[in-house]
């Protein structure tokens, strides 16, 4: 049966060894002289995708990159058509724009279209010049003089008027049918028969049918690019769940070491801010206990062996159980204890401790 000390060692170099090969099958995209901006560490490794990364890394021009020696995770910057899934997202994102713009270009050209099959309507001006041609000038002994006409209260009214213009053409208007105009030499003309009828033009059928088969399209284009999406996320779910395993061993096994060497800050940190304590006590009545127990003075051996992981959906809580030797002196105790925790940022915290009897062989 393994320690705990050994399954910390085996889970951080498989996650070495696991980083490493990523590496050599990426080296040629992989800066080596790459050092980690928390220690300054050169064993660079890029990381693995997990769930949130997989938008980013389809999207934009940047990769996740995980040190192999302080586990920091964090990104770079690399060409934006240097992986394959990102070659494949654009050139869907480009479908799909492509099929939008060949649609509406469609829709466009049949506005146009119909709106050039109105004729425009002509005006007639064919009667103009003959009512201009029937108007008769003024005689001269019609129009009033001026120069010798003086404005007095007594003849302001002996102004001559000016007689009506009497054109020779008559208009009859029909009450019951349609205007005419009848001119001088007994032509009738119809105004209304000059203009011309607006006509509608209605879409071919073609035309309906290549709008919709552009519609249709596009919405294949966005059902493929999701259906693809949801095959990545799912392919990658069973290395992002191995990811989440070494995480939580690692951080289960400083928390193991800092309460053997009596590091209390170090354990506390282990756990989230709304840890909740067993027996219903208090948070500081749990905390002062645990200051008293956990100290450098304290010789304590501890191992943890058996564990069971078991995630709830999304990987961002994972309940653990395992079986605790725990030795002090001359007091020895073992029980099998549950610990569940939660994803906070980089770490793993402790939201509940429980312990039993172990389990019998």
């Amino acid at each position: 049966m393994a320690s705990s000390a050994e399954l910390s060692d085996m889970a951080q170099d498989s996650a070495v060894a696991s980083d490493e090969r990523q590496l050599d099958t990426k080296s040629q995209s992989v800066d080596l002289e790459i050092d980690c901006p928390k220690c300054g560490a050169l064993r660079v490794a890029e990381s693995r995708p997990q769930m949130s990364d997989a938008i980013v890394l389809r999207l934009f021009a940047k990769a996740p990159y995980r040190c192999l020696r302080c586990y920091h995770r964090f990104w770079l910057q690399e060409p934006l058509f240097s992986r394959r899934e990102r070659i494949a997202t654009w050139a869907m994102i480009g479908i799909v724009f492509l099929a939008i713009t060949l649609w509406f270009g469609v829709v466009k050209t049949n506005e146009q279209s119909s709106a050039s099959d109105i004729a425009p309507v002509e005006k007639d001006t064919s009667t103009d010049n003959v009512f201009v041609s029937q108007i008769k000038p003024l005689a001269p002994e019609t129009l009033v003089d001026t120069e010798n006409f003086v404005d007095t209260e007594n003849n302001k009214n002996d102004l001559t008027p000016v007689a009506a213009v009497e054109p020779s053409s008559t208009f009859n208007l029909s009450v019951d049918g349609p205007k005419q105009i009848e001119v001088g030499d007994g032509a009738i003309v119809n105004p209304i028969d000059s203009v011309a009828a607006p006509s509608l033009s209605v879409p071919s059928p073609q035309d309906v049918d290549s709008a919709e088969q552009a519609a249709l399209q596009a919405e294949q284009s966005s059902q493929s690019y999701q259906a693809a999406l949801d095959d990545a996320l799912s392919a990658n779910f069973d290395e992002l769940r191995s990811l989440a395993k070494i995480e939580i061993n690692y951080h289960i096994e400083q928390w193991r070491l800092a309460w053997a060497t009596g590091k209390i800050q170090d354990y506390l940190d282990a756990y989230a801010n709304d840890f909740v304590p067993e027996e219903q006590r208090s948070r500081s009545s749990w905390e002062a206990q645990r200051r008293d127990r956990v100290s450098p003075g304290r010789k304590v051996d501890i191992e943890m062996r058996d564990f069971d992981i078991t995630f709830e959906p999304g990987l961002e809580k994972a309940s653990i159980e395992f079986e605790q030797d725990y030795q002090s002196g001359s007091y020895t105790d073992l029980v099998r204890k549950q610990l569940v925790v939660v994803k906070r940022g980089q770490s793993w915290k402790i939201i509940r401790e429980r312990q039993f009897a172990p389990q019998d062989n």
